[in-house]
């Protein structure tokens, strides 16, 4: 890539990733001698006051969280109309890319990992800031380390706040893991954050997200309406207490979800511990009795009504006729009203994730696993450029292992999307030496050769290869292999004819 400096002291090496709103390169900071990571505005965003306005925002929310678990922000400046936000270069994969190549996790280890994300996202919340994008490819693990990093807070919210760094109807998340006030456009709160860590965990137990579809629509109807089985159906490694942890942070209802980070992150730290130790003891929380005791305090006084030894139920019938039209006209007209607030909310999702607004941003679709000809011809349709990158990877040749950006983020009309294609086999040219030999002096020994054209067998008689070398010897012939099959050449070896 062309050489270039931002602000005269972050030296851009190489490109690393690709958002939905910035491009990402690895860079030296010429000041400090260090490596760092500098997401880039997209240059047709940089004129637009209201994305450049979302952009420092993120800076000054990103800056202002100090934690272990968080990648930290360093600067943020201008150069020549591109905007930057300079931030800590993690060294290592991201959560997808594990999960991608790996498959499902080990219990104990999604515990530990989804243990730390809570830790970050609870120190986010603790200074009013809601993530609002919790996904496998914004958590990092550091390879010398391991430390989980959790990056990205670009479409991050405060509490509260009436307008976040998200417009409306542009980038809300990526569909897979939006929570379902989300999807709604309703408020969302901390618990948000939560409903998106349990989608990540599981992920990671199952190897594969809990709702799949052919567009973000589709995934987001079945956040509204569906209940994912529990991770153990695909993993039966996964204990009952780690089940339950997930499908409660998965809860529609934010009320039934655990309060806060703090709290998921104890209960899985529990699991971890239990997992690991076997003779460890997991925390369960009872069920409730099935009837409860009122215990009184000694000495107090508590009035209580007469009680009838032998009560008889009271049954209280309603005489039939317009009281029972009036009741069938109350339930049509709710049937009718559920019916019209269902019809608005699919109208919602389809406006606020059918990636085609005002400001001409798109949905990346998916075209991991189809051949590099229908990929390109997917993504052009929708209105992107293509970028072709091969590299080897375990699929079959000419198909597309992964992208950049990922399936189902909302990006600028006319972005480009990167994809990786499998490169193909390499072709072997193995060198074939054939020779010719003369036959030497006729000896006592003989060797029995079968003639194609004739079929008949003819006695031969052949100088043993070991004592006598061949009379003439052919030039060798260099022939390429149509394949990359080896062609060894046979010895034949001289057979004694008895009399």
């Amino acid at each position: 890539m062309e050489e270039r400096v931002l602000g005269e002291r972050y030296r851009l090496v190489r490109h690393l990733a690709r958002g939905g709103m910035a491009e990402v390169y690895v860079a030296e900071d010429k000041l400090l001698n260090r490596t760092v990571a500098v997401k880039v505005l997209f240059p047709e965003l940089a004129h637009d006051e209201a994305f450049v306005e979302r952009f420092r925002r993120e800076a000054r929310a990103a800056a202002s969280l100090n934690h272990h678990n968080i990648v930290s922000v360093y600067d943020f400046g201008e150069d020549e109309g591109s905007w930057f936000i300079v931030m800590e270069y993690v060294e290592g994969p991201n959560l997808r890319e594990i999960i991608r190549s790996d498959g499902q996790m080990d219990p104990a280890q999604a515990a530990e990992l989804g243990a730390e994300v809570a830790a970050a996202l609870a120190a986010a919340h603790a200074q009013g800031i809601i993530h609002r994008d919790v996904k496998p490819a914004n958590v990092l693990i550091a390879d010398d380390t391991g430390t989980v990093k959790v990056a990205d807070f670009g479409i991050a919210r405060a509490a509260g706040a009436r307008q976040g760094l998200t417009m409306p109807g542009t980038v809300l998340g990526t569909a897979t893991y939006l929570s379902p006030e989300q999807a709604q456009g309703a408020e969302v709160d901390f618990r948000t954050d939560v409903y998106s860590l349990g989608m990540v965990l599981y992920e990671m137990l199952a190897g594969k997200p809990p709702f799949t579809g052919d567009s973000p629509v589709a995934v987001a109807y079945q956040q509204l309406n569906q209940t994912a089985p529990p991770p153990s159906t695909h993993n039966p490694d996964v204990p009952p207490a780690l089940d339950a942890i997930v499908m409660k942070a998965m809860s529609k209802n934010p009320d039934e979800r655990q309060a806060s980070a703090d709290e998921i992150r104890d209960e899985l730290l529990t699991i971890d511990r239990a997992v690991g130790d076997p003779e460890a003891t997991a925390f369960i929380a009872p069920p409730p009795p099935a009837e409860a005791t009122a215990v009184i305090a000694p000495g107090s006084t508590s009035v209580l009504p007469p009680v009838d030894p032998d009560p008889v139920p009271v049954v209280t019938r309603r005489p039939a006729g317009a009281v029972t039209d009036d009741v069938y006209r109350r339930r049509r007209a709710a049937v009718i009203a559920g019916l019209a607030l269902g019809a608005l909310a699919v109208i919602a999702i389809l406006i606020l994730l059918s990636g085609d607004d005002d400001r001409g941003t798109v949905t990346v679709p998916d075209v991991i696993g189809r051949t590099e000809a229908e990929a390109t011809r997917i993504l052009t349709g929708a209105g992107l450029r293509v970028q072709v990158t091969q590299r080897d990877s375990a699929g079959a040749a000419d198909q597309v292992s992964d992208q950049d950006p990922d399936p189902g983020q909302v990006v600028s009309r006319d972005s480009t999307v990167t994809i990786f294609v499998a490169r193909p086999a390499p072709t072997t040219t193995t060198p074939t030496t054939r020779a010719t030999a003369t036959t030497s002096a006729p000896t006592t020994e003989a060797t029995t050769a079968t003639t194609t054209a004739t079929t008949a067998t003819t006695p031969t008689t052949r100088a043993p290869t070991t004592t006598q070398p061949p009379a003439t010897t052919a030039p060798p012939t260099t022939q390429a292999a149509p394949t990359t099959s080896i062609v060894i050449p046979t010895t034949l070896l001289p057979t004694t004819t008895r009399p």
